[in-house]
């Protein structure tokens, strides 16, 4: 399963066989969920690897230091300060869960470069941008060459937040 692409969704059929109980937050319906993190998935592997926006250094340094949250060990800390809709699409013990599967699967991270930037202004269905695609070429232990595709968006507040990542 490792070597297919993971998404969230991937995590969260994981985390759903695990037993835990869910969290009491208030969630979308499972429907609106699914397409929110399909269109999300879309955007993240669509984007083009030589970058058709602007780069967005701020966006880069976000995702760089919420990597280095979830390398660390600090998958907790990582989904708390998630943009919401990562937060409203899984809860976080699911997402400690998946991040543990993923960790000890990949192993430490021992280098990471960043591999190519996108932003996209508008995508249909998604909550108003602007969004950024970036991905870094990531080495860990048991596996190099590993493309950690993080997307970031903007919030109200004009900082940037980290609303998926996928690992393939």
């Amino acid at each position: 399963m490792l070597e297919a692409a993971r998404d969230v969704t991937a995590w969260r059929a994981v985390s759903a066989g695990s037993g835990r109980a869910r969290t009491k937050q208030r969630r979308p319906s499972e429907g609106r969920r699914r397409a929110l993190l399909a269109r999300l998935s879309v955007m993240s592997l669509g984007a083009s690897p030589d970058g058709e926006g602007a780069a967005e250094p701020e966006a880069t340094e976000v995702a760089r230091a919420w990597l280095d949250l979830i390398h660390s060990g600090r998958s907790a800390s990582s989904w708390a300060v998630a943009a919401p809709a990562l937060r409203e699409t899984i809860g976080r013990e699911e997402w400690q869960v998946a991040l543990r599967s993923v960790r000890l699967a990949l192993g430490r991270c021992h280098s990471r470069r960043l591999h190519s930037q996108t932003t996209v202004e508008a995508v249909p269905g998604v909550p108003p941008g602007p969004y950024t695609v970036t991905r870094f070429e990531s080495g860990f232990e048991e596996r190099g060459g590993v493309i950690e595709t993080v997307t970031t968006c903007l919030g109200d507040d004009g900082h940037w937040r980290v609303a998926a990542y996928f690992v393939r």
